[in-house]
């Protein structure tokens, strides 16, 4: 069995004020980091790893210093050559950057743009503009023959439809091959006592998006015809994946159930110790149905019932009843034995999925 390998590279430039993933701007211990990231990497099983993602943070900011953890980290993982994607942010991509990446095996350039509109950028804490951004792809797309991505964010409170509306257009006329479209989070409490302009965004996104030739296959995620992230789709798709680095998690088949731990958020504990594992947790029986159930209601083409049974057992009766309810209120979609969110229910997707986990 292939697995995915994600690497967490928690230093940014600045930390914008509405991400709640795990990153610092100091960057004094970036060498000693990377080292506990190999140390880590050299305990991990030696599965073959189809797909490698290099997340953040910002992993673009360690500049020199990405390439040659690259280097050492291909020498040491059985990577069998299908997907490697490293996440950028505009201000830290120069053509030297660029150059490097055509000498490594990344396939996949996932760049976090957000917004194109300046009073938005900084309003959200980001630190490049709409030039810097623009110049960062047309150097990505001259240099190099990686699919990209672009992130966006809409729904942003305070900020006018039109606004968000101009920079989804912009990036639809890039064409990159993949787009991550996020409703925002006021995970740290920004922005989080005022509404957005529009609460249908998501819809309208969606459809000018599919009308680009975008199909969504996930909540927040649409590509053209073959270019979905494989390494994602492990997540929705209940495949096995390692995470290395402070904030990362695991998500690891065994002995018919799936075993999930995490590493500490912080930066110094994690090169004291990298192997460490926190918040371990098997899951087996009934919560394995669920979570198969749950996350995979985040896949546009949803689920399957028949198949979940047949690897994991009977779906209770309570579980079923569920889905009949939510159907009845036109948030799933059910077609015999398979099962999707609809387009109403991608609107309360977290009440239909906290409703399920119960």
């Amino acid at each position: 069995m292939t697995h995915g390998l994600y690497v967490h590279i928690p230093f940014c430039a600045q930390k914008c004020h509405y991400c709640g993933f795990y990153s610092v701007t100091d960057r004094s211990l970036e060498s000693k980091y990377t080292d506990a990231l190999l140390t880590e990497i050299r305990t991990l099983p030696k599965v073959p790893f189809d797909t490698i993602y290099i997340g953040g943070g910002t992993p673009s900011v360690l500049g020199g210093g990405l390439f040659s953890f690259i280097e050492s980290m291909i020498g040491t993982v059985n990577y069998t050559g299908k997907e490697f994607t490293v996440e950028v942010n505009p201000e830290s991509v120069s053509e030297s950057f660029c150059r490097n990446l055509t000498n490594f095996p990344v396939t996949r350039v996932s760049m976090g743009v957000q917004s194109l509109n300046g009073s938005v950028s900084k309003l959200l804490g980001r630190i490049h503009s709409a030039e810097t951004a623009l110049n960062a792809y047309n150097m990505l797309r001259s240099a190099t023959d990686c699919a990209v991505n672009l992130d966006l964010i809409y729904d942003i409170p305070t900020v006018d439809y039109k606004i968000i509306r101009d920079t989804v257009l912009k990036i639809i006329n890039l064409s990159p091959e993949h787009i991550s479209a996020y409703s925002y989070s006021n995970d740290t409490g920004y922005l989080a006592k005022t509404d957005s302009d529009n609460p249908f965004q998501m819809e309208e996104v969606i459809s000018a998006l599919e009308n680009a030739g975008y199909a969504q296959y996930e909540v927040s995620n649409f590509a053209k015809t073959g270019h979905e992230s494989r390494h994602n789709l492990k997540y929705w798709q209940m495949e096995p994946y390692y995470g290395v680095g402070a904030s990362a998690h695991s998500m690891i088949s065994e002995n018919g159930g799936r075993l999930r731990y995490s590493h500490t958020r912080d930066v110094s504990e994690y090169i004291n110790d990298p192997a460490c594992r926190s918040d371990i947790e098997l899951y087996d029986g009934r919560s394995v149905i669920k979570e198969s159930i749950v996350f995979g209601l985040r896949y546009v083409n949803g689920i399957d019932l028949l198949v979940i049974e047949e690897k994991f057992g009977k779906i209770d009766k309570d579980i079923i009843e569920r889905i009949n309810i939510l159907s009845r209120e036109g948030l799933l979609e059910c077609y015999g034995q398979k099962v999707k969110v609809s387009r109403k229910g991608l609107l309360l997707l977290d009440s239909v999925m906290s409703y399920l986990w119960r």
